[in-house]
């Protein structure tokens, strides 16, 4: 694996190129650090070059997140191909990340979405006596 970060203003996006797998952790870990500590405001990973995740990416990723709201920064996914967005979806760690929709930058989900409201019950719900 291998990573790139670009910045623009208060955006960093870090490019992830191939896989975020174990062996990427520290050096990924303190270069991320470095971009919060420079002021960034957004965290934006991007995996249109990225294929897989291990178990210890995606742990990452979550400490990350933790890191990122430390900073008051935010931190968001971009360009997930099927199989990534549906690791987010099976892990619900899409309820963590803003996930964004393709290369326009528009959010697909927002971080920590409100839960559904539990069913109402009605007379036909109730338990007879």
């Amino acid at each position: 694996m291998g990573f790139s970060i670009e910045r623009s203003g208060d955006v960093s996006t870090v490019r992830i190129i191939d896989e975020l797998i174990t062996e990427d952790r520290p050096e990924l870990r303190r270069a991320i650090l470095g971009e919060l500590a420079d002021g960034a405001s957004v965290l934006r990973v991007d995996f249109a070059d990225a294929n897989y995740i291990d178990g210890a990416g995606l742990g990452l990723l979550v400490s990350l997140s933790r890191l990122a709201r430390e900073h008051t920064a935010e931190m968001r996914l971009a360009n997930l191909n099927d199989d990534l967005r549906g690791l987010f979806t099976l892990t619900k760690l899409e309820r963590l990340f803003t996930i964004e929709r393709g290369d326009e930058g528009t959010a697909d989900s927002v971080a920590n979405p409100p839960l559904p409201a539990p069913p109402r019950e009605g007379p036909e719900d109730r338990p007879r006596a």
